[in-house]
Parts: C-alpha cells; sequence; structure tokens
C-alpha cells in the first residue's frame, strides 16, 4: 500500500482539524495521492464531516455503521442518550470494491440512490470519501473519523 506524503496527511488532518474551507479541485488532487481504503479497513462506526465551501449542506447526521459489506448503515444519528440509530429513509447500502480514479477501492453503493461513496485513507483512523452521482460528473468530498465505541 502506498502511503500517503507527510504533507498531504497534514494538510488533510489540518483541514480537518479547522474546519476549513477547500476547493473541490484542491480535494481532488488530495484524495488522489491518498492510498485506497478496502473493505476490510472500512468496518467500524465512523463520524462523518464535511469541507466547508466542498461539500453538500450538513444534514446533521452523525456518521456511518458499517458491520459488514452487507450490512451498512449509511446515516446515524445520535440520541441525547448518545445511543445511535439509523435513519434509512435513502435505503440500505452495500461495500463492495470497485475501481475509482485508476484504483480499486471501497465504495458504498445505495440501493435506492443514485450515489457512490469512494473511500481513500489518510491514516489508520481517518479517510477521505467522495461522493458522486449518477447523474452529474461534480464529486462532493467529506472526511470519516472512526470511532471505538458506539457510547
Amino acid at each position: 500500500m502506498r502511503k500517503l506524503s507527510s504533507n498531504a496527511e497534514a494538510e488533510l488532518l489540518g483541514l480537518i482539524e479547522q474546519n476549513a474551507s477547500c476547493s473541490q479541485n484542491d480535494l481532488n488532487k488530495l484524495f488522489q495521492q491518498c492510498s485506497p481504503a478496502d473493505c476490510d479497513f472500512m468496518l467500524g462506526v465512523w463520524q462523518v464531516g464535511r469541507f466547508e465551501g466542498a461539500c453538500m449542506s450538513d444534514a446533521g447526521c452523525y456518521g456511518k455503521r458499517i458491520t459488514t459489506v452487507d450490512s451498512v448503515d449509511p446515516i446515524l444519528y445520535r440520541k441525547p442518550d448518545g445511543s445511535f440509530y439509523a435513519w434509512d429513509i435513502w435505503g440500505s447500502a452495500r461495500l463492495r470494491e470497485m475501481r475509482v480514479a485508476g484504483q480499486l477501492q471501497a465504495c458504498l453503493l445505495y440501493s435506492d440512490q443514485p450515489w457512490v461513496e469512494a473511500f481513500r485513507r489518510i491514516n489508520d483512523d481517518t479517510v477521505l470519501g467522495m461522493l458522486w452521482r449518477n447523474s452529474i460528473s461534480v464529486s462532493h468530498f467529506f472526511w470519516m473519523r472512526r470511532i471505538l465505541s458506539e457510547s
């Protein structure tokens, strides 16, 4: 596996920590520098964040839960008691490896929606996601950080 350069990793982590703005073009260049995430790497619960000005509006969701390749809660919300619940209005999803931008990587496929999410590793607990719709060529970028426990 190709390791992300320390400069690109630092740049992405800095953008995340500062909730900074970044253009689609710059995020695409950083995406190309990241190593693909495989399906096994993506198992777990992930907190989702967005880059200011480079992703769709924040819908208030907390993250995603990927239990197996065929058992994915693509949208999680957090209850007042701290537990999670899955919001399934967009249907179910599954994780598959697909070739995106010339590399094989884990991708989230929604059953009832026309979009796909591809994942690249920033480090062992953070990924850069790229969402694209089948009907448009513009991609949206987001980040996800693995959480250790659902409580």
